[in-house]
């Protein structure tokens, strides 16, 4: 573990990673302002800065080509951000009632999804034609009031061809996958009173790795849509990466922890504790690769 930086009296709230994993996009929050900063991960450099105006910033999405970056403000529009000269202008034409408070990339970048917790829907843009489309959802929670029936956390498939988000709170809580074309809602699972704090789709798209705020992590096969909980006993905060062969998944936790899952086995196989780089457990060359990659 290498500190690239360190930002007195300011705050992080959100970070990227570039799709080629050689730049880190951060939102910092120092008093009511926030700006974007973009970070060469081998020699610390910072490459680009951006004022982003007064405001949070919910989510960010990096363009495949490590150029542009888009910032969800809360209760504000979506920034476009071009790292190359430093500027950040309004993105409009997004479907919707609200601009959209969780967003990603998708089709290698010639999409944008986002959604937020003031309508049940997925939209879609295409940021240089202005092409845009709303996938409804009315029917996932037809008996549930509208305030209760928000979608948040929404993730791409590494082909485009999926989207996934979390729908609803309090005992109506979810996760649903949607073909991305069509707008057909192909899995639909229950989360009971969880909410989820991140998602993540395998390389192949053959599954989704979900993270629940009550301590759970579960891995949805999304070929016959069975489910693998593993319970860990421990807070989580965010799906950071899954391996290529969907076994692991890395976690982060409270505390400046990370945390391996093998969901083969429903185990907790490692810790690894940021702070003084010490392992929690022990661990074996091949996880130490998983935790590499």
């Amino acid at each position: 573990v290498k500190i690239l930086a360190h930002y007195e009296g300011a705050r992080i709230q959100r970070c990227q990673l570039a799709p080629d994993a050689a730049t880190a996009v951060l939102a910092l929050r120092d008093g009511a302002m926030s700006r974007l900063l973009a970070i060469e991960l081998r020699t610390g450099r910072e490459r680009a800065s951006v004022e982003l105006g007064p405001g949070t910033v919910e989510s960010l999405a990096v363009h495949p080509d490590g150029e542009t970056v888009v910032a969800a403000m809360r209760g504000g529009p979506l920034l476009v951000c071009a790292l190359d000269d430093g500027v950040a202008a309004p993105l409009t034409g997004f479907p919707g009632r609200e601009p959209p408070r969780y967003i990603a990339y998708g089709d290698g970048g010639d999409t944008l999804v986002g959604c937020s917790d003031e309508a049940v829907g997925v939209g879609l843009l295409d940021p240089v034609t202005g092409a845009a489309r709303w996938l409804d959802l009315p029917r996932v929670f037809p008996s549930v009031e509208p305030a209760a029936r928000g979608m948040r956390e929404v993730t791409v498939s590494r082909d485009g061809s999926l989207v996934a988000a979390h729908v609803g709170n309090g005992r109506k809580a979810r996760v649903v996958v949607l073909d991305r074309t069509s707008g057909e809602l192909l899995h639909d699972v229950d989360c009971g009173r969880m909410r989820t704090t991140g998602l993540r789709f395998t390389r192949d798209g053959a599954a989704l790795f979900v993270v629940h705020d009550w301590h759970r992590t579960s891995r949805v096969d999304l070929a016959s849509g069975e489910v693998t909980a593993v319970r860990l006993g421990r807070g989580l905060e965010q799906c950071l990466a899954v391996s290529a062969s969907g076994r692991y998944s890395v976690c982060r936790a409270p505390r400046g922890r990370l945390v391996l899952v093998d969901h083969r086995t429903q185990h907790v196989v490692a810790t690894y504790d940021v702070g003084p780089g010490r392992w929690g457990a022990r661990v074996t060359s091949d996880e130490r690769a998983v935790l590499a990659e």
